[in-house]
């Protein structure tokens, strides 16, 4: 309309002058606008250009050459012509191996300039998905810098908790006497920074009461009253269709606006440091507040028709687009912008992070079905001018500056992406042409990062950690030494240290379906529950066989165990999946246990079943340590005329004498390897739980028994392999033992790494070792 009002009557505008500074690419209107003023004698053209522009067949000067074609013997046109390419500047490339050491390359230049040098300075991101790690990364003694960059608001986590929000209410299903919500989305909501701190230890009771009953559909009356009365529980108790769910998450994010305002004034009132954090979440929550409301006022009428799927997916792609700006009211100090942002500003130092293909020129985008030949011919954009303007600004940027840094990225990625910007070798043959100079360097410094750190870890046992290791000598209704904890300290004391003592715990990742503790527990209880009227009888095959024939009874004993270790009750949990089939495994199990001890030569009496052992062992320092196990099954029978008791542990895991079997014919060898290979530790156990069992009942001669559920064919396998253990041999047990405790209680022996660092490949806690992968046997 404007350019048809001008060609009509270009004395129309209200102005004697109009002046156009600094174009590049002017659009066809643009063009129009100008070629009508200037016709009509009011248009003053002013126009940055380099001989590297213009005098060139230069891919930058792809506009201004035409337009210079145009206009340049106008009176009214001013050309500012300089000529770069024969200025003495100082120039740098830099290549630096993934993202990190870029980050690191650029902190390490910025640093090296003093506080009048980094005013003059630039540093343009061409990756602009580096401004929060490089923010981070940036030396403490900068002094002001002003981000003129806004911040992705996906890296606020206000983005995932629309997004959780909204799965949680097209995931949940309905029931007649309940709702169901989904666990995954229900632990997200729940865990999420921006809810957790206003409910903290209702959630943490919901979120401890989910895994101890390992639900994989939350029946949420039921969650209502583990949470109790709060912010997040009146959030969770919304229903409603599209437009009611539009409004909630404006109302939520008002309401975390209010509550989060409320924590900024109290840190500001006590003057304390943290306040930064709560100015950026509040702006953060105004934005997406504004952002929702613009949405629901576009879209109108048309939210009522629209299903909450497709409202995710909309709001997915909209909340990912927004950029929070950075305000600073005085915009002084070093500048760190984004490449497009950088036109017609001069510098007297440049640093560009992420010189390479793909972000100089950016990728080439064609969201047309318009083929390139139609759009050439119909003289229509295409790539080539896009790649012309990423040119242009590229070169402009240095045009005037005396100091130029590039750094790139030289690491090749998975598909051999990593190229350098085709403007390096470009750039490097037309000063090469004038004998100008260019620096490379191949910046190899790695960053100061625990990642990058191989570390060798000892703790000393002070006053402090004594006294936690007190808590298993001193006080006898304290803490005690149990076989996985000493197996824990046999294979690296670090690694006891880590889990029982700095209680740092091992991260349990959720699963839907019944893993192998479960299982193995589920086995236990429901075996306990066949078994449990039997203890203190003499049993033989005829009593296994009438069991083995009472379907009825197993199938109520698995029941019975599935409800308490599982919490299958039929209404707020049921069997789905997988768990339908890990049922039916661990019936076949049971029955194969029946079946073993029908078959055996002798009949036997059940001593005890599940027995908890708890008891102390005296030291040669003269104190004495607790230690505490659950043996699964104890009894006694004959064999060659000796009367014996057996130990026997049932283990879900393999286990096979065949591994190692010359070390289990001998006691002695067999202890060495106990207290020192960690290969041994259902061994050790197993031993361990024998001397238990002795504490509480002296046993004459005795076998220690393993039944490998993984080998159920095998049956029992015993220790010793042939004829059995006595007193002394517990004795020989002991001491080892106790040398065992002595060591770990040692306030002069330190808690220290393996020395095996094959052992560390499966250790919960190697990334706090950072064992190199070479060294865990990760390749062989």
């Amino acid at each position: 309309a404007l350019v048809e009002k001008i060609k009509n009557d270009p004395n129309s505008l209200p102005f004697e002058q109009v002046h156009f500074c600094g174009f590049n690419a002017l659009s066809t209107a643009e063009e129009a606008i100008i070629d009508h003023l200037s016709t009509a004698g009011t248009a003053y053209t002013h126009w940055d250009a380099d001989h590297l522009f213009l005098n060139e067949k230069h891919e930058g000067g792809h506009f201004l050459r035409g337009y210079f074609k145009k206009w340049g013997n106008s009176e009214k046109a001013t050309w500012i012509k300089s000529n770069f390419l024969q200025e003495n500047q100082e120039l740098k490339y830099i290549a630096a191996s993934g993202m990190s050491l870029q980050i690191s390359a650029a902190c390490k230049t910025i640093s090296d300039l003093s506080e009048e040098e980094r005013d003059k300075t630039v540093l343009v991101l061409a990756d602009e998905t580096l401004l929060s790690s490089f923010i981070y990364e940036l030396p403490s003694n900068l002094g002001k810098i002003n981000v003129t960059m806004g911040f992705p608001l996906s890296n606020s986590g206000l983005p995932k908790l629309v997004s959780d929000f909204l799965d949680l209410q097209i995931l949940k299903r309905s029931s007649k006497k309940n709702i169901w919500l989904p666990r995954i989305q229900t632990e997200l909501i729940l865990g999420h920074p921006y809810l957790y701190a206003f409910q903290k230890e209702g959630i943490d009771r919901a979120l401890y009461w989910m895994k101890q009953k390992q639900l994989s559909s939350i029946p949420f009356t039921r969650l209502l009253e583990e949470l109790g009365e709060g912010f997040v529980t009146n959030l969770l108790e919304f229903q409603g269709d599209t437009v009611a769910v539009l409004k909630k998450l404006i109302d939520l994010s008002m309401d975390l606006f209010r509550k989060y305002a409320g924590i900024y004034k109290k840190e500001r009132e006590d003057q304390e440091e943290k306040s930064f954090r709560d100015r950026r979440e509040l702006e953060f929550l105004y934005q997406l507040n504004q952002e929702l409301k613009k949405f629901r006022e576009l879209m109108g009428s048309h939210l009522e028709t629209m299903e909450l799927a497709g409202l995710k997916r909309v709001l997915n792609d909209l909340l990912r687009k927004i950029s929070i700006p950075f305000r600073d009211p005085q915009p002084d100090g070093l500048q760190i912008m984004g490449f497009l942002e950088t036109r017609l500003l001069d510098f007297e130092r440049v640093i560009i992070v992420g010189v390479n293909e793909g972000n100089l020129p950016a990728k080439r985008r064609s969201n047309t079905y318009i083929p390139y030949s139609v759009r050439k011919a119909f003289q229509m954009p295409t790539f080539e001018e896009q790649d012309a303007i990423y040119s242009y600004h590229f070169y402009r940027l240095m045009q005037r500056a005396k100091s130029v840094s590039l750094i790139y990225n030289a690491e090749m990625g998975s598909m051999g992406t990593g190229e350098k910007s085709r403007y390096l070798p470009q750039w490097e043959y037309m000063r090469r042409k004038q004998n100008q100079p260019i620096e490379k360097i191949n910046y190899k410094q790695k960053p100061v990062s625990i990642t990058n750190q191989s570390k060798e870890i000892t703790i000393e046992k002070t006053a402090a950690l004594m006294k936690v290791l007190e808590e298993f000598t001193i006080k006898e209704d304290g803490r005690s030494f149990s076989a996985s904890s000493l197996s824990s300290y046999i294979a690296c004391p670090l690694k006891f240290y880590f889990r029982y003592l700095a209680k740092i715990n091992e991260v349990e990742e959720y699963s839907p379906d019944m893993d192998a503790r479960i299982l193995g527990s589920i086995l236990h209880k429901a075996l306990e529950i066949l078994y449990g009227p039997l203890k203190g009888k003499q049993i033989d095959a005829s009593i296994i066989s009438s069991l083995l024939k009472d379907k009825t009874k197993i199938e109520a004993a698995l029941n019975t165990a599935l409800k308490e270790e599982y919490w299958v009750d039929g209404v707020n949990k049921i069997l789905t999946g997988y768990d339908v089939t890990n049922r039916d495994i661990i019936y076949e199990l049971i029955i194969k246990v029946l079946e073993y001890d029908r078959n055996r030569n002798s009949p036997f009496k059940l001593l005890d079943l599940e027995q908890k052992v708890k008891t102390n062992i005296s030291l040669s320092s003269g104190s004495s340590a607790n230690i505490y196990g659950i043996i699964d099954r104890v009894e006694q029978f004959e064999q060659d005329g000796i009367a014996l008791h057996r130990v026997t542990d049932y283990k879900t895991g393999n286990y096979d004498q065949l591994d190692g079997v010359t070390a289990r014919k001998s006691l002695d060898v067999l202890l060495e390897k106990c207290f020192s290979d960690s290969k041994f530790d259902k061994d050790f156990q197993i031993l361990f739980y024998a001397y238990l069992s002795n504490k509480r009942s002296p046993l004459k001669n005795f076998q220690a028994g393993i039944f490998s559920l993984k080998k159920v064919r095998k049956g029992v396998q015993v220790l010793p392999t042939s004829g059995s253990y006595t007193l002394a041999d517990l004795q020989l047990f002991e001491e080892k033992l106790s040398a065992l405790l002595e060591e770990i209680i040692d306030p002069q022996i330190p808690f220290t790494q393996t020395e095996d660092k094959k052992r560390c490949l499966y250790c919960p806690y190697n990334q706090i070792c950072q064992i190199p992968d070479a060294q865990m046997g990760k390749f062989k």
